[in-house]
């Protein structure tokens, strides 16, 4: 009977305890982040870094001001820009561009740093466009 006693003693303690850590649990409503790998680089970047910006929808108005647009980059009182496939470049008067001075840019006769200036005024100039050019647009 004194085993019978003890045991029902003990369940009574556990039962008692186990309320008051319930209740404890209940109030304290803060859940507990465990920092892992997945947290870190799935959920934490969307967090800080915010939603991505959607790309814009290729629709016909789109479509036709790419055709009917032309970028022109101007540097050192030179204009430059990219068309039919051929790198044009002009001379700019005024704030113009002079139409009589265009010209295509002969590369072939160009120094490595004039190559240099003509590759990053061609990069501006394919900005946003779709290319499999291997640069992953993060300076």
């Amino acid at each position: 009977m004194e085993y019978f006693a003890g045991a029902f003693i003990t369940l009574v303690v556990v039962f008692v305890i186990n309320r008051m850590i319930s209740k404890q649990l209940a109030q304290d409503k803060t859940s507990v982040v465990r920092y892992s790998q997945s947290h870190i680089y799935m959920v934490a970047e969307k967090i800080i870094l915010g939603p991505a910006i959607p790309k814009a929808p290729d629709s016909q108005s789109f479509r036709y001001q790419k055709e009917s647009y032309l970028k022109v980059v101007v540097l050192d009182n030179k204009a430059y820009w990219i068309k039919d496939n051929a790198f044009y470049m002009a001379d700019i008067v005024d704030g113009d561009v002079d139409k009589e001075t265009t010209r295509k840019v002969d590369t072939m006769s160009m120094d490595d740093v004039e190559l240099k200036k003509m590759l990053v005024i061609v990069e501006t100039l394919r900005e946003g466009e779709d290319s499999d050019s291997g640069n992953s647009g993060k300076s």
